[in-house]
């Protein structure tokens, strides 16, 4: 999987000739999107350079010539795809006698419009703790918590082809009542 925009190189250098004459090349760009402007600069060279412009399934072929016959061509996939970006709020902090965070990941997207998926992991709790992460897999998590102390939560999204960069948000759970000694 590559980003739009970020080159890919390929290589006819490991083809060869059974009658040992000279090869010739011929690149050919089999399937593109249809709002795609890409094509193969120079295609018969040994080696290429191919830059995906808009998000979607390309299909590369190539195809040698020993002088005497074609090889059955061979055929590579690219996905191209902008990593989704996972969002989350910014860390806070609770009181103890608050049982319950509410974690909206909502805000995450993905700029070629995909579908999102949602993963969310309980990262850390405090020592002797059995707080619990529930809706795993929903834009908005539920963090159950029991005890005082700091919990770390992941949220990672996919939108059907890569996952994002995962995002933590810190809750900091605090004594109901704090006194002045």
């Amino acid at each position: 999987m590559v980003a739009p925009g970020m080159a890919v190189s390929f290589s006819g250098t490991l083809s060869m000739s059974q009658t040992s004459n000279t090869l010739t090349f011929d690149w050919n760009l089999e399937e593109k999107p249809a709002s795609s402007e890409a094509n193969i600069s120079n295609p018969t060279q040994q080696d290429i350079a191919f830059t995906p412009d808009v998000a979607g399934i390309y299909k590369i072929s190539l195809t040698v010539n020993d002088g005497v016959n074609n090889s059955v061509p061979d055929v590579v996939t690219i996905i191209a795809s902008n990593r989704p970006v996972a969002v989350l709020a910014i860390d806070t902090t609770l009181s103890i006698s608050e049982k319950y965070f509410y974690c909206d990941g909502s805000n995450s997207y993905d700029v070629d419009g995909d579908a999102l998926s949602y993963s969310w992991k309980l990262i850390s709790k405090p020592t002797d703790s059995k707080g619990q992460l529930y809706q795993f897999d929903q834009p908005i998590s539920i963090l159950r918590l029991d005890k005082e102390g700091e919990f770390i939560l992941e949220l990672t999204v996919n939108d059907g082809i890569s996952n994002s960069e995962p995002e933590t948000i810190k809750v900091n759970v605090l004594p109901t009542g704090i006194r002045d000694s």
